[in-house]
């Protein structure tokens, strides 16, 4: 079978095509790390930008993926979308809906804000990389 050079960038589309779930930033590494013997060293100001855009890309990641638990869309995920949306994934028991919930819902109010959401995903970043993936 004959083979055809595939650049970095039909690579990477490829790559998101098939993983849909994977921005443009999940996968620079692997161009970096293909080419990094050619590429000059970036300025503390594009280091910065660089940065601050993955930032903005893990809010937005954060953010999605409250909007898929908070079904009804009130802003709050309940014990009743928290439980709902675990249950697709497997076998999920009152008891741990209830334990999680007392885990993120830090004022007690019984619904969790985006705010208590955002800090559980900023305090726990690989476990919203897992559920990324899945959501």
């Amino acid at each position: 079978m004959p083979r055809f050079p595939v650049s970095m960038d039909i690579l990477k589309l490829l790559l998101q095509h098939v993983f849909k779930n994977l921005s443009s930033c999940h996968l620079d590494p692997i161009h970096n790390k293909h080419n990094h013997h050619t590429q000059k060293q970036p300025s503390p100001e594009h280091t910065r930008a660089n940065k601050l855009d993955m930032a903005d890309t893990e809010k937005a990641e954060r953010e999605r993926i409250f909007k898929r638990f908070d079904a009804n869309g009130d802003g709050q995920i309940s014990s009743t979308e928290l439980g709902d949306a675990l249950k697709t994934l497997s076998s999920v028991t009152p008891d741990d809906i209830t334990r999680m919930m007392k885990e993120i819902d830090t004022d007690g109010d019984g619904l969790i804000s985006y705010e208590e959401f955002d800090r559980f995903a900023t305090a726990n970043p690989a476990l919203m990389k897992d559920a990324a993936k899945i959501f």
